[in-house]
């Protein structure tokens, strides 16, 4: 605090000395640590809903929010506090990156945050049919979707999954879909248990 007072230092601007250019915001956020985000969106004014600049199409950090980067690493208390009082959207998906218009909901999935992702669904009403454009559909220019039931399945995230699995309509698990299926995902990372109880879900649903 004193040293931004002294310098002037503008704390929505990413840290200079930061490879990845994220804010003093962003990455309180990323590493779950609570107090520092208060105290940067209480006393300092950052702007929480400021997603991530980066002229690196590659890095993973492009395009992300705060709330976001919190989803993906599972730290429930931060983004409870982005939501509740901070009035961050949890249903904003991103505009820009290689995971454009995932929501939080997506990154929670892909990394078996599982308590974030029942606060998402349960508490913020977040939408667990929610798409977003798999980048298999930029190679072939077929219209692919990807579910955060999708994305929890081809990272292996099975309590993450099964839980989806009974807020979902599980229309992405047929084949000849638009979707990326999850039971192919699962398949293909040689996930029993997920194959089975995808099976058991369409044969009573389908």
């Amino acid at each position: 605090d004193a040293l931004s007072k002294a310098h002037n230092i503008d704390l929505n601007l990413p840290l200079a000395a930061d490879l990845e250019k994220r804010t003093p915001l962003f990455y309180a956020a990323s590493c779950g640590h609570i107090q520092l985000v208060q105290f940067l969106c209480k006393e300092k004014h950052c702007d929480p809903s400021l997603t991530m600049v980066i002229e690196d199409s590659s890095s993973v950090y492009r395009g992300m929010s705060p709330l976001s980067i919190a989803a993906r690493h599972d730290h429930l208390p931060v983004v409870q506090y982005l939501c509740e009082e901070q009035d961050c959207d949890s249903h904003l998906a991103q505009v820009a990156g290689n995971n454009k218009n995932w929501t939080p909901l997506h990154h929670a999935a892909s990394r078996g945050a599982y308590e974030v992702a029942r606060y998402l669904i349960e508490v913020q009403q977040c939408d667990p049919n929610a798409t977003a454009e798999s980048p298999n559909s930029r190679d072939s220019g077929k219209p692919y979707l990807q579910t955060a039931l999708y994305l929890a399945s081809e990272n292996s995230c099975t309590a993450v999954a099964r839980y989806l699995l009974t807020q979902s309509d599980g229309k992405d698990l047929l084949s000849q879909s638009q979707y990326e299926s999850p039971l192919l995902a699962a398949s293909s990372n040689d996930n029993d248990e997920l194959v089975a109880l995808f099976t058991e879900h369409m044969q009573e649903k389908f």
